[in-house]
């Protein structure tokens, strides 16, 4: 790396600050302080990184470093960079030159800081006394990844000897996926850890014809409906009926949960669900504890999707929570896969487009999320990703987002689910390929921070 320091050695300078006045004799005492007080670079791409100063490191070295990593290609950036600020007690600040001498650091001067994530720069702050020193490392870290690009990871190859459909949710922190109203399978453990292994869960009070794709989680609790009547469980093992949820009539699918939003400006909570009074299904939505329903007026009409529902939530640009749901389009003679939203669970509108070229086609049992500040979705032959600001107008996703080769022509043995940390799991269960992959937008791994 390059460093460049001023030629005078530094020893010249490390004499005796006891000064006495000629006047009064009086004797001047200097600060002991040698701790750097405030360190930052400039710019990079126009953005100020904010600098952590560890005054308590290793072996009682003091660390310097950007919790915020660089973006990718600052090499090219950092190989001649300013230092913006330095601040210590007595601005006498010292390097080892070649010869391993202390001599004074300038810094006034552009740095190169190349390599420093992995070899620290190594520099000495004196006290104004001259008596007391201390040493700081300084680590200027870049990410070495393109945040923009997906990574994915086969968790295990071994998930269940089962082939056929399944559904996903997750509960607290685990992953649990349904493949009957008897069986379950759970994984645990932690960010590294999920996904490598599944514990069988043996499932009790479910009916034989439970919806399994009507499985959502709301709250703490897990609820399904076999098309009549509400089924809620608190640890995705044993069951019962919701009887509160059940008094309005035949509750048909639930859609989507509603979950609590300090950041909702309608102060909506609750299960999005379809109830059939007996003349007609209309929609609804329950109240935040799930005791009961708040009835709409508009009726169900025949394109709005009722199988293999994917639902999401999103705070949109005026702030208000809102919930879009894409499934299996009803309509034979539709190419398309249209996503419907609703900000309250009572009325649901269709995002759709009149454009021959910027549309979702039509998935067999597609996996919608919304994520990265985008609606994805993919499916049918899992060629790729689609995606989509608004919902309304569809694209292939950049090449940098991907989907495993390995998904491609697999058929719709699977399920989806997007935790708290951005994971994208997706669960294999058909047959010659029962696996567990996760996938994740890079940026979603790096730590961040305020600047």
């Amino acid at each position: 790396m390059r460093i460049k320091f001023l030629s005078v050695i530094v020893s010249f300078f490390l004499v005796s600050f006891a000064v006495t006045s000629c006047l009064d004799t009086e004797e001047i005492e200097y600060s002991p302080d040698a701790t750097i007080h405030a360190f930052a670079l400039d710019t990079v791409h126009g953005v100020n990184y904010k600098f952590t100063i560890d005054q308590f490191g290793p072996d009682g070295v003091g660390l310097i470093y950007n919790q915020d990593s660089l973006p990718v290609g600052s090499d090219t950036i950092i190989d001649r960079i300013l230092i913006k600020t330095l601040t210590t007690a007595s601005g006498i600040i010292t390097a080892k030159n070649a010869e391993g001498q202390d001599t004074l650091f300038n810094y006034s001067d552009s740095i190169d800081f190349r390599g420093t994530m992995e070899k620290p720069m190594r520099i000495k702050v004196w006290a104004a006394d001259m008596q007391y020193t201390k040493e700081y490392t300084i680590s200027v870290r870049v990410h070495r990844q393109d945040p923009d690009s997906m990574n994915w990871t086969k968790m295990t190859d071994n998930f269940a000897n089962y082939s056929g459909y399944q559904k996903s949710v997750i509960l607290g922190e685990d992953i649990l996926v349904y493949t009957a109203n008897t069986t379950a399978y759970k994984s645990s453990g932690d960010v590294i850890n999920k996904g490598r292994s599944w514990a069988q869960v043996s499932v009790t009070g479910l009916p034989e014809n439970i919806k399994l794709s009507s499985l959502i989680a709301f709250g703490e609790k897990l609820y399904a409906t076999n098309g009549e009547k509400v089924y809620v469980s608190s640890d995705g093992a044993s069951w019962s009926l919701a009887t509160d949820l059940n008094k309005n009539g035949k509750v048909e699918m639930l859609i989507a949960p509603f979950p609590k939003n300090e950041g909702n400006l309608l102060d909506i909570s609750g299960i999005a669900g379809i109830i059939n009074n007996g003349s007609q299904s209309t929609f609804a939505i329950s109240n935040p504890e799930a005791t009961a329903w708040n009835i709409s007026s508009e009726e169900v009409g025949s394109d709005f999707p009722l199988d293999n529902l994917s639902a999401t939530s999103y705070l949109n640009a005026t702030g208000i929570q809102t919930i879009a749901v894409m499934g299996n389009n009803r309509n034979a003679s539709d190419t398309t896969s249209v996503a419907w939203s609703s900000q309250d669970g009572l009325l649901w509108i269709p995002l759709k487009t009149s454009s021959t070229t910027a549309y979702c086609p039509k998935l067999d049992k597609p996996s919608f999320f919304y994520y990265g500040n985008a609606f994805w979705a993919f499916g049918g032959k899992f060629e790729t990703i689609y995606t989509s600001e608004a919902g309304l107008a569809w694209y292939k996703a950049d090449k940098k987002i991907f989907l495993p080769t390995e998904f491609k022509d697999r058929g719709n043995n699977y399920s989806t689910v997007v935790d708290k940390d951005n994971f994208i799991w997706v669960i294999w269960s058909n047959g010659d390929a029962n696996e567990v992959w996760r996938g994740r937008l890079n940026k979603f791994g790096f730590a961040r921070q305020n600047k």
